[in-house]
């Protein structure tokens, strides 16, 4: 029994090795991307990190999948931090929790008191991007999307991403479009539609919508 103990221990110690190895490749080759980048290029790609997760989770074994957001998040987010050491993550009080884990603990991370605030400061660039609820991106509805630059890019379980700019496509992408309840009515009343697709432009049946973003469907 010790002797097999010792055995498979010392092939976890190998393989433990071999990691190291590896994450310290994937770490030269990450420097060599951000460096390959174009000036201004987008840094937080939630378009890839989606169609990275759904490919490695079709790679992995059944018993080896829940291990793939908890291992490869923190290597994104180191990722990101070592091609902008200050990139901020901002959130509303009720969305700390998941802004902490998303961060992975290599993310600035600030609190901010209103959606209103979490926008001008989006706009402003001092955050990169912000957590909020549906509620606080139905009440940005009219200020989001091509006048302002800033955009639904990601979604973390209830919480909605907003950053400058649309995300890449990726395999399973919603639309979201904000448009007017009722055109009869000009109260400033905004509802949403999301629908499943990657879209640039709105379709003749929304007259009067805008795309307010794009997110990824993670889950089967």
């Amino acid at each position: 029994m010790t002797k097999t103990l010792n055995r498979l221990r010392a092939e976890i110690d190998a393989v433990d090795t071999e990691l190291i190895a590896t994450l310290a490749k994937r770490t030269n080759l990450v420097a060599e991307v951000a460096n390959a980048k174009a000036p201004g290029s987008a840094i937080f790609r939630p378009g890839r990190e989606a169609d990275l997760q759904v490919s490695l989770s079709r790679r992995s074994p059944n018993e080896s999948q829940k291990l793939i957001a908890p291992v490869w998040r923190p290597l994104l987010r180191a990722s990101i931090a070592s091609q902008k050491p200050d990139f901020t993550v901002a959130f509303l009080p009720d969305a700390q929790t998941a802004a902490e884990i998303f961060s992975a603990g290599f993310l600035t991370l600030t609190s901010i008191n209103t959606a209103q605030d979490g926008l001008d400061r989006l706009k402003a660039a001092t955050v990169d991007i912000c957590f909020m609820s549906y509620d606080a991106v139905l009440s940005l509805g009219d200020q989001l999307g091509p006048e302002t630059g800033i955009y639904v890019v990601s979604k973390e379980d209830d919480w909605y991403l907003l950053a400058a700019g649309l995300p890449d496509p990726s395999e399973r992408d919603v639309t979201i479009f904000a448009h007017k309840a009722d055109r009869k009515k000009d109260d400033g009343h905004i509802e949403f539609v999301e629908r499943s697709g990657y879209f640039e432009t709105v379709s003749e049946d929304m007259p009067d919508a805008h795309i307010i973003g794009i997110y990824q469907i993670l889950k089967p």
